[in-house]
């Protein structure tokens, strides 16, 4: 079989690609969203033929996919062995400048056996997805290049969006430390923490420049009860005035403290567009979002400028809602919730990262930013474009009724989205959206085509 390959421009020097590509980091970030990037090992580096090894999850296969740095020459060539999980095959990048700060970049894959024709086509899609996430990263990137790396600390990042946030930074030269709830590594970068026991290593957090706090519980995790709804709401608040009272108590302070909240703080009975200025809810997630907002005053009371990240739905093959909907809509079971005119305030997960990326490069920006499309979709108009995208039938549809009984509280507040939470204030700020259309959104992250 002849080798594949996909040339395309990026806006950046071929210096910066190959240091981009260099970092061991790059190898979890290049995996696919329909792959899992599991445990990472690395033995040795580029310049003297180490090996990077990353534990993958597939569905329900699982396995060990070894990286060989095979040759790399700087701004000339970089080649990789890949064997075990999806190989054998060689991968190579070649990047040419085209101009100060513009290249062009040769991705070539070239397998050592002949494939067959459904192991062709699955590096076809890695290869295209891979183009894409090259691309889009170096854009990213691209407007503050030259500046001083981070360090940056980050509450929840074993989760969706913390993981992928990580990975993006290592990735781009910054230093990423950790708040974990588990006993940290010895040498790691990790700090400990536990917002139960209201404990954490304040002196850890010493010189920091900036913490992203996305740490709580899952609210579709069980059936709200009183306990778990105690434990939604001590998840985010408890947890969230902890970090900001030893944030206030730092001699060396972060500039900036980025702090998770919802779309589900705004009145879920506005119809029509809200944005950040919009009315408040009552219901119960509102009130979890008001005290979690809230809980950040003492580290406003210090001095640092604190942005409340009101998020939306985030699209990710990997977790999240949609990884619950994909098994019943592939089964083609999906359809409609409910009268289906409730609306769905969603983002890509690339988009999320990037714009957490952006805000930590405004430096005066602080108070309540809605992380969501431009363009929400509405149940009906959500559950056709999924079933498209995977080329599934989507006539199925749960009555109300039985998302009540089903999901008592929670599922009486999915009914009444009637709110379109619009991201007013980082589009004036300048923030580009990667996707802006749902459909280019869902093939983008699930690799199905058309996507940016």
């Amino acid at each position: 079989m002849a080798e594949l390959t996909a040339s395309f421009n990026v806006p950046a020097a071929a210096g910066t690609v190959y240091e981009w590509c260099a970092r061991p980091a790059a190898l979890e970030r290049l995996c696919p969203p329909w792959e899992t990037p599991l445990e990472i090992d690395c033995q040795g580096g580029v310049s003297d033929g180490g090996r990077v090894l990353i534990g993958i999850r597939h569905g329900r296969k699982a396995g060990v996919r070894q990286y060989r740095y095979a040759a790399y020459e700087p701004h000339g060539l970089l080649r990789l062995h890949v064997t075990g999980f999806g190989g054998p095959y060689e991968w190579s990048l070649r990047a040419t400048p085209t101009g100060k700060s513009a290249s062009t970049v040769t991705l070539a894959i070239l397998p050592e056996t002949p494939p067959s024709r459904r192991q062709e086509d699955s590096l076809r899609r890695l290869l295209h997805y891979q183009q894409r996430r090259l691309h889009n990263d170096l854009a990213r990137m691209a407007p503050y290049s030259g500046r001083p790396p981070l360090r940056v600390v980050i509450s929840g990042a074993t989760g969706l969006v913390g993981s992928h946030l990580a990975t993006f930074l290592r990735v781009a030269g910054h230093r990423v430390d950790r708040l974990m709830r588990t006993p940290v590594v010895p040498g790691s970068n990790d700090i400990e923490w536990s917002p139960t026991e209201r404990r954490i290593s304040a002196q850890a957090l010493e010189g920091a420049d900036i913490v992203v706090h996305l740490a709580g519980a899952n609210i579709a995790d069980r059936r709200w009860n009183a306990a778990f709804k105690r434990e939604i709401r001590d998840s985010r608040t408890v947890g969230t005035r902890l970090l900001s009272e030893a944030l206030a108590g730092l001699t060396e302070k972060p500039r900036l403290l980025i702090s998770a909240s919802a779309t589900g703080i705004y009145d879920a009975t506005s119809a029509g567009s809200v944005d950040e200025s919009g009315p408040l809810g009552d219901d119960f997630l509102a009130g979890v979002c008001r005290e979690w907002e809230a809980a950040t005053q003492p580290a406003s009371d210090a001095g640092i400028r604190v942005v409340k990240l009101r998020t939306g739905m985030v699209l990710a093959a990997r977790g999240g809602a949609l990884a619950k909907m994909l098994r019943p809509f592939r089964l083609g079971l999906g359809g409609t919730l409910g009268h289906g005119r409730q609306y769905m305030n969603w983002i890509a997960l690339d988009d999320l990262v990037g714009m957490l990326y952006f805000l930590m490069h405004q430096p005066d920006v602080a108070g309540p930013i809605n992380a969501t499309s431009p363009q929400p979709a509405s149940n009906h108009k959500f559950t056709k474009r999924l079933g498209r995208v995977l080329r599934r039938p989507t006539i199925m549809r749960v009555p109300s009724c039985a998302l009540r009984l089903a999901l008592g509280e929670m599922g009486a507040i999915l009914l009444r989205g009637d709110a379109q939470v619009l991201p007013t204030r980082i589009r004036r700020l300048g923030f580009e959206f990667l996707y802006l259309a749902l459909e280019d959104a869902l093939r983008g992250e699930l690799g199905t085509g058309r996507g940016k």
